[in-house]
């Protein structure tokens, strides 16, 4: 869709990736991770020094459309592929559009592929509808909302943020998500 492609995954990405311009380091990574703790199935609370040791930089990507031959295109991977504290957080954003057949098993399968230990390794699948909405093939996936758990983490961001101008962007981004 338009409007994943255009604006709101671009804007996570920035926001996720500790060396952004932004200039404030892991702090929407690590409120981003919190969110995905307080949900069934998310990282242990214990855990998320795992993903985020350092407060300013992270040794994590963070890639925009990632392309696989046998899983297709990914909207937003954030990763480590090394060490211990190896991770991999796919997120699959929609705002306007129904998944595609078979596509949040095909990400499975990409994740089971990938080195980090089965516990740090989620789908999330992002959208804007109601909470009733599920997505078709998504028993082992986290269901976000732009409402709830993305809004909760630009809150959670805000008062730590110094720089006037991602104060202002952020305050923007809310009234976005207002009107999904």
């Amino acid at each position: 869709g338009h409007l994943e492609t255009r604006l709101h995954t671009p804007f996570l990405r920035a926001l996720m990736d500790s060396n952004g311009s932004h200039g404030q380091g892991t702090l929407f990574f690590t409120k981003f991770l919190e969110q995905l703790a307080r949900l069934p199935g998310g990282p242990a609370p214990g855990d998320l020094l795992f993903y985020v040791p350092d407060r300013f930089q992270g040794d994590y990507a963070c890639i925009e459309e990632v392309f696989d031959r046998e899983s297709g295109r990914m909207d937003l991977v954030i990763e480590r592929r090394f060490g211990l504290k190896a991770f991999c957080i796919i997120i699959e954003n929609k705002i306007r559009a129904l998944e595609q057949p078979k596509q949040l098993q095909r990400y499975l399968s990409y994740l089971k592929k990938h080195p980090a230990p089965r516990n740090r390794r989620f789908l999330v699948y992002l959208h804007a509808f109601g909470n009733e909405h599920r997505p078709k093939s998504g028993k082992n996936c986290l269901v976000v909302r732009y409402q709830n758990e993305i809004r909760n983490m630009l809150r959670e961001s805000y008062p730590h943020v110094r720089a006037q101008t991602v104060r202002d962007t952020i305050r923007q981004y809310l009234a976005v998500i207002d009107d999904l």
